[in-house]
């Protein structure tokens, strides 16, 4: 599968620890920020992931790559739609569908996120990243666009974690995330970019239930 959608995959399922080190102090402006966060249970939204690897400090070459999505999510339940690829969840199962490939992967949402194939990305797993083994440390009020928000710095509080860091961009009027990058022990740096984030009334069950394209797919069934 795609390496794109492959650092998607890792940042929904990423939180890997070892030993504890001295926890990093939470700061108080910080921590109400993190709690303020109201995600609705409800919504559609466009977003742009980037990708960026390489160090030039070093006399590397830096690499960044990005993709467009759109993502509707209820409770969760969630379809996820990509250039070339569509995600579907109806909370139990999950469909991956890549037309070029004419492959349909399924699995069990309760499959180990390291189990799955490179592309079972799931945005409610990543929107709810910073909730799970992190120390909101620093937060400072930026205005993009004229809307006011707060910029949140997290550290992990574990060595062993696959994830150092991350930023939360948090809008003050509404208290949803506006955008979230996060930094791997090794120097990649991933941003997600939520847009035009719409709460929505209460989509049909049918719309989290994947059907079968009038193709020929190959399934591949990993329930």
């Amino acid at each position: 599968m795609k390496k794109t959608l492959y650092t998607l995959l890792l940042l929904s399922g990423f939180i890997h620890s070892s030993f504890t080190i001295g926890a990093p102090k939470p700061d108080v402006q910080a921590k109400k920020a993190i709690a303020s966060i109201r995600m609705p249970t409800s919504f559609q939204a466009g977003f742009v992931y980037a990708h960026i690897q390489g160090d030039t400090k070093q006399g590397g070459i830096q690499e960044e790559y990005q993709i467009e999505g759109k993502i509707w999510v209820q409770g969760n339940k969630y379809r996820l739609i990509l250039e070339d690829q569509i995600v579907v969840s109806n909370g139990e199962t999950i469909w991956n569908y890549v037309p070029s490939l004419k492959e349909v992967q399924i699995y069990n949402e309760q499959t180990e996120t390291s189990d799955r194939d490179m592309a079972s990305f799931s945005p409610i797993q990543l929107l709810h990243l910073y909730e799970h083994g992190f120390v909101p440390i620093a937060c400072q009020q930026i205005i993009i666009d004229k809307i006011q928000y707060d910029q949140v710095k997290l550290l992990a509080k574990e060595k062993g974690s696959d994830v150092r860091q991350l930023i939360l961009v948090i809008d003050r009027a509404s208290h949803q995330i506006k955008s979230m990058q996060v930094l791997e022990k090794d120097g990649i740096v991933h941003n997600f970019n939520i847009m035009n984030l719409a709460i929505q009334a209460k989509l049909k069950d049918t719309y989290f239930e994947f059907q079968m394209p009038t193709e020929p797919v190959e399934v591949v069934d990993l329930r």
